[in-house]
């Protein structure tokens, strides 16, 4: 069953090594990749970085405005492309193969719980387990106490999220 009608995998061209492994996976599931090249940090210029950061609460890495730049241009793609469904993955993502085979099961139980759901992560670090990490970085007062809320079996309203490696949209 078709779950979604593109599969993108965002992957920086100096680090085409990475892409295989996901694309392999995903074969194996009968699901296509499409390569979606990455912005990276160091194509982005200084007016561009500071325009950013100035909004930002604290400091943003350029690594982390790539990120953003890259996944809003996937968000333009998908729209321009009129898919209903796309799935993002990162060039990183790791898959639990049991689950993978699931996701039509999990997408169905996603919109009985949710029938006008707009995102679900596929893969993501909750903002409770860096919470450590963040106070260290000075970055907790910026981040809300929220954690995750279960909907259904296998289907969670996540709390704050800190890093994905994959969703749908």
């Amino acid at each position: 069953e078709v779950v979604v009608d593109q599969v993108y995998v965002a992957n920086l061209d100096s680090r085409l090594d990475r892409i295989s492994a996901v694309s392999e996976e995903l074969l194996r599931h009968g699901l296509r990749a499409l390569r979606f090249p990455s912005v990276g940090a160091s194509s982005i210029r200084a007016a561009e970085a500071r325009r950013h950061n100035e909004s930002a609460h604290v400091g943003i890495t350029r690594g982390h405005l790539a990120c953003f730049l890259t996944h809003l241009a996937l968000w333009k793609e998908i729209a321009a492309r009129g898919w209903q469904r796309a799935w993002i993955l990162e060039d990183d993502s790791t898959f639990v193969t049991d689950e993978l085979r699931k996701l039509s099961e999990r997408m169905d139980e996603l919109q009985a719980a949710d029938q006008q759901w707009h995102f679900v992560y596929t893969g993501r670090t909750p903002v409770s387990t860096t919470r450590a990490l963040l106070m260290l970085e000075g970055m907790a007062p910026y981040w809300p106490e929220r954690g995750d809320r279960r909907i259904s079996p296998h289907v969670v309203e996540p709390g704050v999220s800190m890093g994905a490696w994959g969703y749908i949209l």
